[in-house]
């Protein structure tokens, strides 16, 4: 995987992070929940785990001790959410309101403008647990069983066989108003028909119990929910965006069902388009609890609806279109919207990584002509310079979709059109033997802007291409900054290096640091997005039309989903997340990245 990111690059993506994410527990105003706040279930800390992973550990650190990449950039120390006395005292609404409304004087972005509310209540139940000591829960359920249990019941809700009329709902969302603090008082001294557990309790004990009561409201606690049948309706009409072309009747339309909490698909319905290209589901479940996902083949290219869910007390019928096209093999219309290029030095090798965010104009899905492989077209070529090693590529599919013929990487995935409709990160290392050495990188389609950072080590870099645009950085952290405009397709980029370091670490090392850099391509890019993003919401509003209003913030959230996978995979190739959980996660991700590009594209057109 690509996404253990370098020192020098991790440093750039900090400091852009810096002036964003501001720890954002501190809130001290009154956080009352009003009706809007509540969950419309139970907050998940396991689906809030990846949320947390993709959007506050670059602060926060993966473990809520404050230590994430960017912390020692930003001038208020960040939360740690790890500390016990901190979630001990605040409330889990007060963690909701900080996170949905921002701290935009501290430079924090309301994640409200990002994150639905049930996504915010899922990462503040995550954040919460990273306090929590091994065994304490164990040790908190024996003591609510034993002590508990027989007034508030097994489960929390007040229902327990000895239970006195108005037993507190410990799982209802309300409690999320309540600090463990607030309760600890209440359990010590007693209150009302509430016994005192001072005496016959020992601190630790009345912790864990107020710790383990905590999570009765979470989902963690309730029994995994079997998928039932309802009056849930979810309709679709099929769509060819290539002009002129009708849908044809029979195409076979699958339903995806995942369960919210475990990201696990748990049943699969399939129907048969009508001669209007529409199709229908029925009898489906309305429970928050399941998600929604159309997918077909035509014309043996993969297409894909939007996610969709029920919501409570909501409409019974979901809409689901999906969009086709008919396949070309022209390619004229492929063209790279940014290219980046990142390089680094180490161990007489230069260390190259590469980002690609390409489009494809038309209403056609390129194909391909040439086989890479038996049932596999090549789609995109990607030209790598002579004398270069060590390939390699996100997603790791080398040899499956991803192969290297005649001195290029090649992609055999179907090309649909749309503007930023491909995200490829490939990264290599070129040796060399003496100070100097001039890199000739072929590029093969009509590249808008390409962007250039170079390690700033003391080495001289120059090119026809790109010119010199700044420094970056801090001293001996810093890189140096090259961009160009509309290069033409079959044009080659020469870098010419001069003063190459002669000593340096191991090859193993080296293999490391490569491998990071495209995974810091994505971290920066998605950053400088979101940097963008911040400044069009301190303007006052001048857009000219409500269409001009929605691209930034489009754009923002594009950016937003580009960053949250990278994070995604940083925390699979750490351990962190299990594989099935991670491929639907960055399954769902990518197919709201290609459905907001779409939006996006759809806007820009006259």
């Amino acid at each position: 995987m690509f996404y253990r990111i370098s020192r020098h690059y991790a440093i750039l993506a900090s400091l852009i992070l810096a002036a964003l994410l501001i720890p954002c527990a501190g809130a001290t105003q009154a956080a009352s929940l009003l009706q809007d706040d509540t969950p419309a279930q139970p907050p998940s800390p396991q689906r809030g785990k990846l949320i947390y992973q993709a959007n506050c550990a670059a602060c926060h650190g993966d473990q809520g001790l404050g230590n994430g990449p960017a912390a020692a950039k930003l001038d208020t120390p960040p939360a740690q959410f790890a500390d016990a006395a901190t979630a001990r005292q605040e409330t889990l609404a007060q963690w909701f309101r900080a996170a949905r409304d921002g701290r935009m004087e501290h430079g924090m972005p309301p994640w409200g403008e990002e994150l639905d509310s049930q996504s915010l209540w899922d990462v503040v139940a995550y954040a919460w647990t990273l306090h929590l000591n091994d065994g304490e829960l164990d040790q908190g359920k024996e003591v609510y069983q034993a002590n508990c249990a027989r007034c508030h019941g097994e489960a929390g809700r007040g229902d327990g066989p000895q239970a006195p009329v108005g037993t507190a709902n410990l799982a209802a969302p309300e409690t999320f108003d309540h600090s463990l603090a607030e309760w600890s008082h209440t359990v010590t001294a007693g209150q009302g028909n509430m016994p005192a557990f001072g005496d016959s309790l020992s601190e630790e004990q009345r912790w864990s119990v107020l710790e383990y009561a905590r999570t009765l409201a979470f989902s963690g606690q309730q029994q995994p929910l079997t998928y039932q049948p309802g009056d849930g309706v979810i309709r679709g009409i099929i769509t060819n965006g290539t002009l002129s072309q009708t849908v044809p009747a029979g195409i076979t339309v699958t339903l995806h069902v995942f369960d919210n909490q475990s990201f696990d698909e748990v049943r699969q319905f399939e129907t048969v388009t009508q001669s209007d290209g529409s199709f229908r589901f029925g009898q489906l479940s309305t429970s928050p609890q399941w998600t929604y996902l159309a997918t077909l083949h035509y014309a043996d290219v993969p297409y894909a609806s939007g996610v969709g869910r029920f919501t409570p007390g909501g409409d019974k019928e979901l809409h689901l279109p999906i969009t086709i096209y008919e396949p070309t093999q022209d390619a004229s219309g492929i063209r790279i919207e940014h290219a980046h290029w990142f390089i680094d030095f180490n161990d007489r090798n230069l260390l190259v990584g590469e980002l690609y965010i390409l489009s494809q104009d038309g209403n056609r899905t390129y194909v391909g002509t040439e086989e890479a492989t038996q049932g596999r077209r090549i789609t995109l070529r990607f030209p790598l310079p002579p004398g270069y090693d060590g390939v390699k590529v996100d997603p790791d599919l080398m040899g499956q979709r991803f192969f290297v013929i005649d001195d290029a990487l090649v992609d055999t995935l179907p090309v649909l059109p749309g503007q930023g409709i491909r995200q490829i990160l490939l990264s290599y290392k070129l040796p060399y033997s003496t100070d100097k050495l001039d890199l000739q990188h072929p590029i093969l389609y009509p590249t808008k802007h390409l962007n250039v950072l170079v390690s700033d080590v003391g080495v001289k870099m120059s090119s026809p291409q790109v010119t010199f645009r700044d420094k970056r950085g801090d001293s001996g952290q810093s890189f140096l900054n090259f961009t160009g405009d509309d290069l033409a397709a079959g044009q080659v980029v020469t870098l010419s290096f001069d003063h190459l370091p002669l000593d340096g670490a191991s090859s193993a090392d080296s293999m490391r640091t490569v491998s990071a850099i495209a995974g810091a391509a994505t971290v920066v890019i998605a950053a400088l997005g979101l940097l963008i993003y911040a400044s069009r919401r301190k303007r006052t509003a001048v857009a000219s039309s409500p269409l001009a209003e929605a691209l930034p913030e489009l754009e923002a959230e594009r950016q937003r989903l580009i960053l949250a996978i990278a994070r995604l995979d940083d925390a699979f190739d750490a351990g962190n997340i299990e594989e099935d959980v991670y491929q639907e996660e960055r399954a769902a991700k990518k197919a709201r990245l290609l459905e907001i590009t779409r939006q996006i594209q759809e806007q820009r057109e006259p």
